[in-house]
């Protein structure tokens, strides 16, 4: 498959001033692709999505964006992206669709084909019900999605997200996490920026770590066979409800397999694992046998010969 290149940052250095915040970065993301930027405050996170928007100039080294230098601004070069920054930023006093209207006529949108992508946006983000609302009456979490969805109306070839799923629930966080995989299916290339280590772990294909202005760790591509999983036996299989309890309780990071008594539990990172477990506990639902493995050894419910090898817990030895 040939890897088609969106973003690159080569060499770039850039700062406030006297202050230097990015120091000779360097990477490159692909159409299709979702990439994570981690890192502490000040490290130049919200820096790079700047410098990806044409926000701001280098200092030297250069940023191409769909093969075309963001030193030079020009509407067609604002045709290529969407960015939505970390702090939301809307007409208060407007109506979400008045916004949606005002954003996207700053894209060339105009007319049926305007009204469509609304409509199409609105469905999306479960927004149709407060299409009419203005945006100071909307939650926070509301507000966000609006804010998402003014960067999507004219169907970016590169998203630039900085903090997208701050301060929101669980119900928009899948929401997201829904939408950005189906923009990745299109071959969108999208760059966020997340404090949330599990959570870049589910949703990006690869994960940059940034200090002082530079990468300084590269995770390796999201690959079913990095999950970690955790098979066992139940005393008993669980009832309607009492599953549906123990799915509303674990992360959404963690996946759960059931068949009668035998279960599986699979994430990216062992301690969700250790917390899914001591759910299972304090619901009362003591596994009788554990054993840990990858997911290309994970098959489910357990063959005879992992079965065999499951491990005691207290509760069957004692």
């Amino acid at each position: 498959m040939v890897l088609v290149e969106k973003l690159r940052f080569e060499a770039v250095v850039a700062g406030y001033g006297a202050r230097k915040v990015l120091n000779h970065l360097n990477f490159a993301i692909h159409a299709g692709e979702i990439v994570g930027l981690q890192g502490i405050n000040g490290c130049g996170k919200s820096t790079t999505l700047q410098l990806a928007a044409g926000l701001m100039i280098p200092t030297s080294g250069n940023v191409t964006l769909c093969q075309k230098n963001t030193r030079t601004r020009s509407r067609n070069n604002a045709q290529l992206f969407g960015y939505a920054q970390q702090h939301v930023a809307l007409y208060e006093e407007l109506s979400v669709a008045r916004n949606l209207q005002l954003f996207g006529s700053l894209y060339s949108l105009s007319g049926k084909q305007l009204q469509q992508k609304i409509a199409q946006l609105l469905d999306c983000l479960n927004l149709k019900d407060r299409s009419n609302d203005r945006v100071r009456n909307l939650s926070g979490g509301m507000q966000r999605r609006v804010h998402l969805a003014c960067a999507m109306l004219h169907q970016p070839q590169v998203l630039l997200l900085d903090e997208p799923t701050a301060a929101l629930d669980e119900e928009s966080r899948e929401l997201f996490l829904k939408i950005f995989s189906q923009m990745k299916e299109n071959g969108v290339a999208i760059l966020m920026t997340t404090h949330q280590k599990d959570e870049a772990l589910l949703w990006c294909d690869r994960v940059l770590h940034m200090e002082n202005g530079s990468i300084v760790e590269k995770h390796p591509h999201k690959n079913e066979n990095n999950l970690i999983c955790l098979v066992g036996l139940m005393p008993e299989p669980l009832d309607e409800i009492a599953e549906r309890r123990l799915r509303d309780l674990l992360a959404p990071e963690v996946q759960l397999e059931l068949n009668d008594r035998h279960f599986r539990l699979s994430a990216f990172e062992g301690d969700l694992l250790g917390f899914a477990l001591s759910w299972l506990y304090s619901e009362q639902i003591q596994p009788e046998m554990l054993a840990m493995c990858n997911q290309a050894t994970a098959h489910f419910p357990a063959p005879k010969w992992l079965a065999d090898d499951l491990i005691p817990t207290a509760r069957s030895r004692g």
